[in-house]
């Protein structure tokens, strides 16, 4: 009876197997931690906007810039008319250091003399 297999056929085609099987894995893993990051970007996006609205209508409120981003989280305003407190800011994520922080779990910069706030995450202080 004739074999029609070698064996370096047979490791070849294991080695080609694998490196298959790896090429597909750092796909799947490359693809995954940029959605990650497109993701956290996003929230970014969404988080500066609302926390720069924030400082907006604190001015308007109380007629001048918060002095920090904690008092611009905490301060309570009524609206004309109504009796509930509402908030300039909802629903911040803050660390251990009380600071506000960004998707990458960063803390916000805070300009007290500008009213701007920035993103101290590399790459996205300029956002």
């Amino acid at each position: 009876m004739v074999e029609l297999r070698s064996p370096q056929r047979s490791t070849l085609e294991s080695v080609l197997l694998l490196f298959v099987f790896v090429a597909i894995l750092v796909f799947m893993v490359n693809s995954y931690t940029r959605q990650q990051r497109l993701e956290k970007e996003r929230s970014m996006i969404y988080e500066l906007t609302l926390l720069r609205q924030g400082v907006a209508t604190f001015n308007i409120v109380e007629k001048r810039l918060p002095k920090s981003l904690i008092e611009l989280a905490t301060a309570v305003f009524k609206l004309p008319g109504e009796g509930v407190n509402h908030r300039f800011v909802e629903r911040v994520n803050v660390n251990d250091q009380g600071k506000i922080i960004d998707p990458f779990n960063n803390p916000f910069a805070y300009n007290e003399s500008k009213g701007w706030i920035s993103s101290t995450t590399k790459n996205y202080e300029i956002w």
